[in-house]
């Protein structure tokens, strides 16, 4: 069962796999909100840094896992938020449930784009024009349980599929297979933009567990 903090993490690591050398992408980044006075953490942030060290884009992410579409007033209050925020040129909200229509409307009118992480099946709506997944396609991951050097047992894990996409197109950003561990590990593999590049995953249980993802830097 993915937490609130997974979803933070794979939005993360989704955003992290999409970027180049020299695109930095925090968890829980501290910002300075100029009317507040004081800083105040943005979900994910994501940095393009010039040759001269320079920040040419620094781009800011809230994520909502939410059971309903948001409303109105949860945007309203991301986009005061992040307009406070002088810092953050480039502004989204990530969403588990969609938008009430009226939240479209006030995220078009202040520059704020909308995507959402949904379920996603492979096969139905595989998105990406490079990769093909036939029908009947299974994918497992193993994990081996180990008394010492002994094999006690081999699990085979079906993966959840989760797809981060633009809300208006619903084109694909990038998606990912992840499976948990009894370890509590979250391991997989990312398809990232519209090529479909494959990539892996790997997030440790302890960082699961954390409840504030404060200076996390996603690598």
């Amino acid at each position: 069962m993915l937490t609130h903090t997974d979803i933070h993490y794979l939005v993360g690591l989704l955003t992290k796999s999409l970027g180049s050398e020299d695109i930095e992408v925090e968890l829980g980044d501290m910002v300075y909100d100029i009317a507040g006075k004081k800083h105040r953490d943005v979900d994910v942030t994501v940095k393009q840094k010039n040759a001269d060290g320079t920040v040419s884009m620094y781009k800011g992410i809230e994520v909502k896992d939410e059971t309903r579409p948001l409303g109105i007033g949860t945007v309203e209050q991301l986009c005061l938020k992040l307009n406070d925020m002088p810092q953050i040129t480039h502004k989204a909200v990530v969403s588990s449930s969609g938008y009430s229509s009226g939240a479209i409307e006030k995220a078009t009118s202040h520059g704020m784009d909308l995507l959402e992480i949904v379920d996603w099946d492979p096969v139905k709506d595989p998105g990406f024009s490079n990769i093909i997944f036939q029908p009947g396609f299974t994918s497992s991951i193993k994990e081996k349980i180990t008394d010492g050097d002994t094999v006690v047992r081999i699990i085979d894990h079906l993966p959840v599929w989760k797809m981060l996409r633009d809300y208006s197109t619903n084109k694909p950003i990038a998606a990912c297979g992840i499976v948990i561990l009894n370890s509590g590990n979250i391991l997989g593999y990312s398809i990232i933009g519209e090529k479909g590049i494959i990539g892996s995953l790997n997030i440790q249980y302890s960082d699961r567990q954390t409840g504030r993802l404060y200076k996390k830097i996603v690598t």
